[in-house]
């Protein structure tokens, strides 16, 4: 059921030991719900079922993030959003908003001992080499990530939604490669930019590449990006199709990974704070 921002805050008010955390959408709601002790009353939603009396532009975390500075002075609800490149670009998020540890909630399944898992468990391959897999995955995202900042930063408004990366992934059997030329020159194409600017746009990409040599992947790589790159992947190697790698990814997460990260653990333990 809708409900108004101004409702919401009633209600916390009436009841302050209530705990609801609201979340960009389905995956994030499905992860969080997951993740929490069901023991407590605390309650995980999706923004979209909030009114918002303003359109915004930006989806649903702009929304997410217009509602956290109606509600940052209330303690018993928080939002939990994609930092995406807000880290990076030094914008300040509301108060009543906590971000993810990595730029996207697809951050915490891009690991190691989950691309391992999803090989031998959900593949049932046991001679692919996780740590090379990964490591090329990784390198390969972070190239599209910083075209993503570049295009973020410069306004090139760059149709990433039109252009999926998985169309211009390779396979091999421990290696994932993007094609990056003729990726940029679809998105160019599909953004209606000349193709003169090809050139210079893979070279300022790559003095980004070297300006963020020591920015972690997890602050670059966007986690759908990894995603299709992964799913496309496994069903070179089998899946029955580009989803059922990602939806393999995401079932490797293990509750005992959420210490890793500290922004997800504070919003876990914000849930089981409820009375």
């Amino acid at each position: 059921m809708r409900r108004d921002y101004v409702s919401i805050r009633n209600a916390h008010r009436m009841d302050p030991r209530r705990r609801e955390l609201y979340v960009e959408g389905r995956t994030d709601r499905i992860f969080f719900s997951w993740l929490l002790n069901t023991s407590t009353g605390a309650i995980v939603r999706e923004i979209n079922l909030v009114d918002i009396p303003c359109p915004l532009q930006g989806g649903q975390r702009a929304r997410l993030l217009w509602f956290g500075e109606q509600i940052a002075d209330v303690s018993s609800i928080e939002c939990f959003a994609d930092a995406d490149f807000d880290r990076l670009l030094e914008r300040e998020s509301p108060l009543g908003v906590r971000l993810t540890d990595g730029r996207d909630l697809e951050h915490y399944v891009l690991r190691e001992d989950c691309v391992e898992k999803a090989l031998r468990l959900g593949l049932l391959d046991d001679s692919v080499n996780a740590t090379d897999l990964l490591h090329s995955l990784l390198r390969e995202g972070r190239w599209a990530g910083i075209l993503r900042l570049l295009s973020e930063r410069d306004g090139l408004q760059l149709p990433f939604q039109k252009t999926t990366v998985d169309r211009y992934t390779s396979c091999a059997k421990n290696k994932i490669d993007l094609q990056r030329r003729p990726y940029l020159q679809t998105l160019l194409q599909n953004a209606g930019r000349s193709l003169k600017e090809l050139e210079t746009l893979l070279a300022s990409i790559e003095g980004l590449l070297v300006d963020h040599a020591s920015t972690p992947d997890s602050q670059l790589v966007h986690g759908k990006d990894a995603m299709r790159m992964f799913g496309k992947w496994a069903r070179c190697m089998g899946a029955q199709s580009n989803g059922e790698g990602s939806r393999l990814l995401w079932a490797t997460f293990e509750r005992r990974f959420a210490s890793d990260y500290p922004q997800l653990s504070a919003a876990l333990s914000f849930l089981d704070s409820a009375a």
